[in-house]
């Protein structure tokens, strides 16, 4: 898997360093995690399980290029071949909404 960098944001395959900031930015907020149907994780070594898991797919962690904290996710959920099309989940934590980070991410990776 690529690495996608944009203008402030870098899209990259989840890592293990990745679990602290997950955890305060948005896998264990309950209110982010209803959004897309998704379980609340509050325990580090659940998160770095669910990373194993996540490093199999098409999820890349969104990250700001500047810190390189990890303040949400986006993935292709669900391919359609035929029809050429896919759908797409993404979540940004509540401290980085309405700046136009879904947006940029949600672009580079159809771009991708």
């Amino acid at each position: 898997m690529d690495v996608i960098q944009t203008e402030r944001l870098m899209l990259r395959k989840f890592k293990d360093t990745d679990a602290d900031y997950m955890l305060k930015n948005w896998i264990s907020d309950p209110d982010i995690q209803s959004r897309y149907g998704e379980p609340i994780y509050t325990e580090k070594q659940e998160v770095l399980q669910l990373i194993d898991t996540w490093s199999m797919q098409y999820r890349w962690a969104i990250v700001l290029s500047e810190s390189n904290e990890n303040i949400g996710h986006i993935s292709f959920c669900r391919l359609y071949e035929r029809e050429e099309t896919a759908e797409m989940e993404y979540c940004i934590g509540k401290l980085f909404w309405n700046n136009g980070y879904a947006t940029e991410a949600i672009r580079a990776s159809i771009k991708y």
